[in-house]
């Protein structure tokens, strides 16, 4: 759900301070598809200490006395009732004309705003679904060969859940494309894409050959050609054609879509090598999809860029430490963090209402480092030193910090919940959660997910320590919430439910009601059945519920249901087991043993099942 007011938040960077007076002038107007824009009156604008208010041709002033021109523009709102910030890519990278250049905020009314996101939401979850299935068709080819064909349905079960996990997102950024700024050919892709006319408009725009172009250009740099101004523009102008493509190539979905994507960044990179916007979009993109040596190789040509700002640099040391820590590379993960802290500490020194929410981010990646290689002491000391910033920045703002204080409290909570700190870990989960539900009342279509996965780490930690009445509380909470997220979006939520499920039947295993148990392991089971009949990945999963119900069973005395369920589990580990054999010993070992003490009751218990 898209809020129904602009309070759009800037957390952005600033090199030095000045007691100079700077003046920034800008204008806002309204977005109107593909007519020209208009001005727009009475839209609040305000930056710290800074505001104005937008007279009727549009036009504000601001007085900064701690900027100068070339600086990024701080923390700050935009609000007029009933609009959208709509330019937000440009306003965030909102800097200090240093020519006196009026900067232009465009808003659009949040129900135009929405009717096209609905749309592209829409038409690209459609392709999504359709995608898969054909890479799910395509894959049941290597049947035969099964490395092959486990290999290829993992890919795109990860692939098409990224994307849509991302496809709110996706949506905003296509709702967000200027159709008065591009070209006719453009126009016409985007309105094809709009009636679900997916390749016809990708057919269109590949006619551009924009691909070919850009290599050109990037040749033409290669041999040292001197690149005049009108070659200059060109770049620039294919570079906005080619992100037009990767739009919809993205709206499409799909391995050869994506993969299309990915060679697009890397041609827009290659023309524009000495732009740091360019070259570190690429990177981006490229670590999203999980291309680590590529995406490493386009950081470490932004590093090397000439005349970088140091927070240009400190968010490419942030990155790449996230990159070498999923790499578990983490004594290079360390250190490039580390880096990243010792720039942002410095900037804070003398903006800190610039660069503390930077060093926040930093902390709860190094944290997370600390807490994967089991550093728990120094994991808590670098939380909670985010934590500290999280509380002074939310008592400052906390409109723009709530969100960011939740997730350093989420992840103190799982730290005290691994070395058995419970109290302390309850009391972190809880307080997050607190703000997760008010901000979920307001927009529960990107909170009620968080509310529900606190609510599950709770019911998880009631259970660890017995509490089974409040944990019951929570995992049925949670469920109810997911159920609700299933009807609107099940690709990306049943899963959820399946593993509330087999955690309610746990705790009612545990409690021995056995029944209740009963029947939400096998609910569970169903789902899980039916996702590994469209990706064998789930298989496991299904051996896990199948684990738990014939514990159950056994405890039950159902000893020929249960010996079914242990021997089918034992073929499914068995299964992965020839692939990863490390990952599931503890596995077979665990259904060996289980078989073992259950064949020995059936033979001291021959009638049992038949007396129950």
């Amino acid at each position: 759900m898209i809020m129904k007011q602009l309070i759009i938040s800037l957390c952005l960077l600033l090199p030095l301070t000045t007691n100079a007076q700077t003046i920034q002038n800008g204008k806002t107007v309204e977005y109107q598809g593909k007519n020209a824009k208009t001005p727009l009156a009475g839209v609040s604008i305000k930056v710290s200490d800074v505001e104005d208010v937008s007279k009727q041709d549009g036009s504000f002033r601001l007085v900064f006395h701690k900027l100068s021109k070339g600086d990024k523009i701080p923390i700050g709102q935009i609000f007029k009732s009933g609009y959208v910030i709509f330019n937000k890519d440009a306003y965030d990278e909102w800097r200090i004309s240093s020519d006196n250049t009026p900067f232009v905020i465009i808003l659009c009314k949040d129900v135009e705003f929405d009717r096209l996101v609905r749309i592209y939401y829409n038409i690209s979850l459609n392709s999504y679904k359709s995608q898969y299935e054909k890479e799910w068709k395509e894959a049941e080819k290597y049947k035969t060969d099964k490395e092959k064909y486990e290999r290829l349905l993992k890919d795109a079960n990860d692939r098409y859940n990224s994307a849509i996990e991302q496809l709110q997102k996706h949506a905003e950024t296509m709702a967000r494309i200027d159709e008065s700024a591009i070209s006719q050919i453009e126009q016409e892709a985007l309105d094809m894409v709009k009636t679900g006319k997916m390749q016809e408009a990708i057919r269109l725009m590949e006619s551009l050959n924009i691909s070919k172009e850009l290599k050109r250009m990037a040749e033409k740099q290669a041999i040292g050609e001197q690149m005049i101004l009108e070659s200059k523009q060109d770049i620039s102008t294919l570079s906005s054609k080619a992100k037009t493509l990767i739009n919809i190539y993205q709206s499409n979905g799909g391995k050869e879509n994506f993969d299309k994507c990915c060679q697009l960044y890397i041609d827009i990179a290659d023309a524009n090598l000495t732009n740091y916007d360019e070259v570190f979009d690429c990177a981006i993109f490229l670590h999203n999809q999980k291309k680590m040596k590529e995406a490493e190789k386009y950081y470490l040509i932004a590093k090397q860029i000439k005349n970088i700002s140091q927070d240009q640099l400190a968010a490419i040391l942030n990155n790449l430490g996230i990159l070498h820590s999923s790499l578990k590379q983490y004594s290079v993960a360390e250190k490039e963090y580390n880096e990243a802290l010792v720039i942002y500490r410095e900037f804070a020194t003398q903006n800190p209402e610039m660069y503390r929410s930077n060093i926040v981010e930093v902390l709860i990646n190094l944290g997370n480092l600390h807490r994967e290689l089991l550093r728990y002491l120094v994991a808590e000391e670098v939380y909670n030193e985010a934590l500290v910033i999280s509380r002074e920045l939310v008592a400052q703002n906390p409109e723009v910090y709530r969100s960011d204080l939740a997730s350093v409290l989420s992840e103190l909570g799982l730290l005290y919940s691994d070395f058995g700190q419970y109290s302390a870990a309850e009391k972190k989960y809880n307080e997050a959660l607190a703000i997760y539900r008010e901000f979920a009342t307001q927009n529960p279509d990107t909170y009620l997910g968080e509310v529900a996965f606190l609510l599950n780490r709770l019911g998880s930690l009631h259970s660890d320590l017995e509490q089974y009445s409040i944990a019951e509380k929570e995992y049925s909470e949670a469920l109810v919430i997911r159920r609700a997220l299933v009807i609107k979006n099940p690709d990306l939520y049943l899963n959820a439910v399946a593993g509330i499920l087999n955690n309610l039947g746990i705790l009612h295993s545990d409690l021995k009601q056995y029944f209740v148990a009963e029947k939400e392991y096998s609910e569970a089971l169903v789902i899980r059945r039916k996702l590994a009949d469209q990706n064998p990945i789930y298989r496991s999963d299904v051996a896990m519920i199948l684990l738990n119900l014939a514990n159950l069973h056994s405890n039950l005395k159902q000893y020929s249901i249960a010996e079914e369920e242990y021997s089918e589990a034992l073929i499914i580990y068995r299964e992965f087991a020839s692939q990863n054999p490390d990952a599931y010993r503890k596995e077979i070992v665990s259904v060996l043993y289980n078989l073992g003490i259950l064949r020995k009751n059936l033979k001291q218990h021959p009638v049992a099942e038949k007396e129950d």
